[in-house]
């Protein structure tokens, strides 16, 4: 679907930066509050698209420091995260597979509670050590970078923006090249490329006359399946190294098929012998 070109390219990146450090330390207060599911996943999600952004500025200013070092400040608050985010969807992804009625027995399951909480904790701490606002001098003058770049001829920097934007496209492509059914690692590779192509994106296509390969239900279709698949294997390690007594096979080779079936769609895909409308005909679930 055609989309409209903004021609006042740097007015446009000068919003959507603001717009981009808001909606970041809303997520950032409420997950500082409260650790949940929710709020962690939309302080990860607004993280990574501010990172995003941040990532093409950096690389049409010429002084790169300001934007370097916010990246820098982000990817901080975002350390301690990863861990907790894994806990909360292997006990989601745990319920769709045993069912909400006998998960409360399952030891294991309530050895993942025990880290959530434990990860909670840590998380908060983490959290707390940082400052709730970006700091002020560093975005000033990121800010001040960025108008400046009214400077440049609107086409000129909708070139570069596009050359950026084609490039994160390249990386993706090839990763995809890459995937192999029986290694998972290849597949997160391609996923977190994907990641960053998608939020470069959603950040810029309204402003270059670049058209993205796939389109914006295709990029969360694709994003999803993927997620799918890390959650799986995620999963499928804590399972395989879990030393409690009770008796996890059965979940094991659920966790195994379901991961092998989702792998071998997934490449089937990105090897042209499924298209995406037949690879996102079943639904990404275990």
């Amino acid at each position: 679907m055609a989309h409209e070109v903004k021609t006042d390219t740097a007015s446009f990146l000068l919003s959507k930066l603001d717009t981009s450090f808001d909606r970041h330390e809303r997520a950032f207060k409420r997950c500082k509050k409260e650790p949940t599911e929710d709020t962690v996943h939309k302080l990860r999600t607004s993280s990574r698209k501010l990172l995003a952004l941040l990532g093409a500025i950096e690389q049409i200013c010429s002084n790169k420091k300001p934007a370097r070092r916010l990246r820098r400040l982000i990817h901080a608050r975002l350390k301690c995260l990863g861990s907790l985010r894994d806990v909360q969807v292997m006990k989601d992804t745990l319920e769709l597979l045993i069912g909400d009625s006998s998960i409360e027995e399952s030891e294991f399951f309530r050895s993942l509670c025990e880290d959530e909480t434990r990860l909670k904790h840590k998380a908060l701490k983490s959290l707390n050590k940082r400052s709730l606002r970006l700091r002020t001098k560093r975005r000033a003058r990121l800010t001040h970078q960025v108008i400046q770049l009214r400077m440049v001829d609107a086409s000129v920097l909708s070139s570069v923006l596009s050359g950026i934007l084609h490039t994160a496209e390249q990386e993706v492509l090839q990763c995809f090249k890459g995937c192999n059914a029986s290694d998972t690692a290849s597949i997160h590779r391609a996923r977190v490329r994907f990641k960053h192509y998608r939020y470069l994106c959603s950040a810029l296509e309204r402003v270059i006359p670049f058209s993205p390969s796939f389109d914006r239900t295709q990029r969360v279709q694709l994003q999803t399946l993927m997620g799918v698949i890390q959650d799986l294997d995620i999963l499928a390690s804590k399972v395989e190294t879990s030393d409690l007594k009770e008796p996890l096979g059965s979940l094991q080779t659920a966790l195994k098929t379901a991961l092998v079936n989702r792998c071998s769609e997934f490449c089937a895909f990105t090897q042209g012998r499924n298209s995406l409308a037949e690879l996102t005909a079943a639904p990404p679930t275990p």
